[in-house]
């Protein structure tokens, strides 16, 4: 007789959630019954499932910051993911049909929110029924109790009745439900296992200041902010926080600049003070003019840590050499044209690792670890940031002895180069209102202040806090994980890996650490069903050597979550980030073989999820993802792939202009041109491109006879990864910023070996365009030299002939350089 199927409930129908259900019912079919408890409507989590949802915690149009390969399962390829308008509304009925969802033609590296959403509503559609959810629904209690196997849990939750028809669940099922027919559904359930699928990251974190109360202006947090226009408000009334996702009126108050402070130097500080810079940029610089007391905004970001910001796409190979000089810095030879790949494929490469055995690391880093890190962090962005003008950023030699700080963005460096954004060093230690009433912040150093006065708004990009994720369990529960609600980043001690907790064998974890990646949180639930499946059996000896052990892990917990409290600087950024250490631990203990890459050595190649797949996972679907991913690093790596994209990113901000033009045509000038030029970041003008810029230079012309003329000229130059292309375009003259008709579209140029060209491509990248203007024929070429990530200077050479022009116009564009400059700390 088949034994009766365990019961398991699992609470969050986000990534985490999704993937342990996944796992326990394709791992074990008949093994288990699985029940999901979702507060949404929808599966997901933080993540929207529309362009146009701005309620949740998630921008909807905010790009992932990992790639597609990263942020992904094993066995679920992104090209099966349903970016229909509108999506499939609802489960098929049937698990394991991975084409039941519509496929996207073209899904970006770098997928938006909502893509993310949509490719968990498919998740869900291609591997769980629908009988398995219960949206709409909010665990209030979860009640440990003894029973004739040891011990099960009673939850116990509530529905909504909002929306109730819409939900992808059926009606609610329950031991002891009674309805409160205004409000809710009260309902409870029995369960052989439980797991917190809810998400780490839930609740918006924002620290008590002296003198909120008294600010005049807006405080939000950063999850909340999405249009400038919101942040253009007084308080009514002191001490209230106002939701940044209401488009405000503009505040009648429009002299002077206004000052918009982002609190906080991690990730989503960066990403908050680089959408709001883009905002301005476009209000400046969009077609549509607005008035100049409408765009009289300045973004100050407030960090107490230097930090390096690391560019979506990064070379794979920037440097040839590095070689200390005679004052113990470094002196690199940068390859001028290195090949591209994104982010997180460069870095979590296994390659990278020295030759051994894998192992995660969650201590302290020494000196000389750091160090290293540091070096190659630096290669990544091109040096030690002096030359971005900020003495913030710069990565001292003082700062290289202390784990790095990173954040992930295309443009900040850019926009704090051009002073769109202006790093404060410390931390907000008070807010307050002048006694002309505008808004003031002081930030403190050990034995300074400074004051940011005019402030018209202020961003909290102070992180968001776990707590929420367990208030719903029982205080004994709480007590076995030795609870700490002040400690946002270690809350509860659990087992190595952050999964399980000895003494609560059928309680589990999927997702509850600091920055919990898609992979580990596979690997996570893959680790429950091994030991819900095998539990721990033998002679008394193996158990007490087993927990022994586990005990051990706990106090190696504890004495971790001390050390981040007393030297958290000390630690890396996260602790548990140690992402293919982690992977390469679960593989191990899980006996999971890491599938090789085509192209690459043995052991080498970027980690990714679909390179460790396990019992019950659909193979074809991890081989496709595989297979993209060969052909995609194949093409950065032997090709010009994302060179366009990587050159594009580079292009922004100010360079200063020297021009020579050479004419055989006397009535044509000869001479040289001096001048400043700005690439403009701003929203695309036309859909079709994913980003733009407003080219506009200035600057004069001193001809051979020694005339001077002032002179200026304005292009666009869009990029659309979809064809990963460039294309400059003339710009109407009538306002000197409408797009009019194409220029060109740049040609990078690949170069085979052997070709008589191949010094040429080391020296930096090439490309080159081609443009017949009525009866004027247009040859261009571009020479790029690279610095890492950046673009240490380019050239642009146009040769034209024609009836009445025959000319040669070569100019060089490099940045102005700010590291002679007295840097302001």
């Amino acid at each position: 007789m088949m034994e009766p199927k365990k019961t398991v409930c699992i609470v969050g129908a986000g990534p985490a959630g999704l993937v342990a259900a996944k796992t326990l019912l394709h791992a074990h079919p008949n093994r288990y019954a699985v029940t999901i408890l979702e507060r949404q409507k929808t599966v997901g989590g933080l993540w929207p499932t529309r362009s146009d949802d701005h309620h949740g915690l998630l921008n909807p149009e905010m790009p992932t910051n990992l790639s597609k390969y990263t942020v992904g399962f094993s066995d679920f390829a992104w090209e099966s993911v349903d970016l229909s308008t509108p999506p499939v509304t609802s489960l098929n009925g049937a698990a394991g049909s991975t084409n039941a969802a519509k496929p996207s033609d073209k899904v970006p590296m770098f997928p938006k929110a909502w893509h993310v959403g949509r490719y968990l509503e498919s998740y869900a559609r291609a591997f769980l029924k629908k009988a398995v959810f219960r949206t709409n629904s909010t665990v209030k209690s979860a009640i440990r109790e003894d029973c004739e196997s040891g011990h099960r849990w009673k939850v116990n939750w509530t529905r909504s009745d909002a929306d109730v028809k819409n939900a992808i669940g059926p009606e609610p099922i329950s031991n002891d439900s009674r309805t409160d027919q205004h409000v809710h559904d009260y309902s409870s359930g029995v369960f052989d296992y439980l797991i917190v699928a809810s998400g780490f990251f839930g609740t918006p974190k924002i620290p008590p200041l002296p003198g909120s109360g008294a600010f005049p202006r807006v405080v939000l947090h950063s999850t909340e902010l999405r249009k400038l226009e919101g942040l253009s408000e007084t308080r009514p009334n002191p001490g209230k926080i106002l939701d940044g996702t209401t488009t405000h009126a503009l505040a009648e108050e429009t002299q002077g600049m206004r000052n918009v402070v982002v609190v906080g130097g991690g990730m989503s500080g960066a990403e908050a003070a680089a959408s709001l810079a883009l905002q301005i940029s476009t209000l400046r610089h969009s077609p549509e003019r607005v008035s100049d007391d409408k765009t009289n905004y300045q973004v100050y970001h407030v960090t107490s840590r230097p930090f390096y910001a690391l560019p979506t796409y990064a070379p794979i190979d920037p440097s040839k050499a590095t070689e200390l000089t005679c004052d113990g810095d470094e002196q690199r030879s940068w390859n001028s044209a290195p090949a591209f790949a994104p982010l997180d494929l460069c870095l979590y490469n296994i390659t990278r690792r020295r030759p051994g055995l894998i192992s995660d690391y969650t201590g302290a880093l020494t000196a000389a670890q750091s160090n290293a890190t540091h070096r190659y962090l630096s290669a990544l962005v091109g040096g030690y940031q002096l030359d971005l003008g900020s003495g913030v950023l710069h990565i001292s030699n003082a700062c290289r002895d202390k784990p790095p700080r990173v954040v992930l963005t295309d443009s900040y460096s850019e926009f704090v180069r051009s002073s769109a954004i202006i790093p404060v060093f410390g931390r907000v230690e008070s807010l307050g209102m002048s006694p002309s009433g505008q808004g003031n912040i002081t930030v403190g150093l050990p034995g300074k202040q400074q004051v940011l006065e005019d402030v018209h708004a202020v961003v909290m990009a102070t992180g968001l806090t776990p707590q929420r994720s367990l208030e719903w369990l029982p205080q004994d529960v709480l007590d076995t994980l030795q609870h700490d609600k002040e400690h946002h980043r270690i809350p509860l001690i659990l087992q190595h890996g952050s999964y399980s907790h000895s003494g609560l064998p059928e309680l589990g974890f999927v997702g509850f650490y600091e920055g919990p990646y898609w992979g580990i949180m596979e690997m996570q639930a893959r680790m429950l069903v091994q030991e819900w499946a095998f539990p721990i059996k033998g002679n008394v000896m193996d158990k007490a050597t087993s927990n022994e052990a586990r005990e051990s892990e706990r106090q190696q917990m504890l004495a971790l979550r001390a050390a981040l409290t007393s030297e958290p600087e000390s630690f890396s950024q996260f602790w548990m980030g140690d992402y293919v250490g982690f992977m390469e631990f679960f593989a191990r203990v899980l006996s999971i073989d890491r599938t090789e890459l085509d192209g690459f050595e043995e052991r080498g190649g970027p980690l990714v999820p679909a390179r460790y797949t396990s019992t019950g996972d659909d193979l074809a679907q991890a081989s496709r993802t595989l297979a993209n991913l060969d052909a995609m690093m194949q093409t950065a790596s032997s090709a010009s792939g994302f060179v366009a994209k990587a050159t594009f990113r580079a292009m922004q901000g100010t360079w200063d202009v020297k021009r020579v033009l050479k004419s055989a045509i006397p009535t044509y000038p000869s001479g040289t041109f001096s001048g400043i030029a700005q690439f403009h970041p701003r929203q695309p003008t036309d859909q079709q491109y994913d980003t733009e810029y407003l080219y506009a230079e200035e600057g004069d012309l001193v001809t051979e006879n020694g005339m001077t003329m002032r002179g200026s000229r304005q292009y666009a130059y869009r990029y659309e990864e979809r064809s990963d292309a460039i294309t400059a375009w003339f710009i109407k003259p009538q306002d000197g910023r409408s797009v009019d008709y194409l220029f060109h579209k740049l040609r990078f140029c690949v170069m085979e070996a052997g070709d008589e060209k191949a010094n040429t491509i080391r020296e930096g990248w090439v490309a080159t365009g081609h443009h017949l203007c009525v009866a004027d024929d247009y040859d261009s070429s571009y020479l790029f030299h690279f610095r890492g990530a950046a673009l240490e200077r380019f050239k642009i050479q146009y040769i034209v002939k024609g009836p009445k022009k025959d000319y040669v116009s070569e100019t060089w564009y490099e940045r102005p350089d700010y590291r002679r400059t007295k840097l302001s700390v």
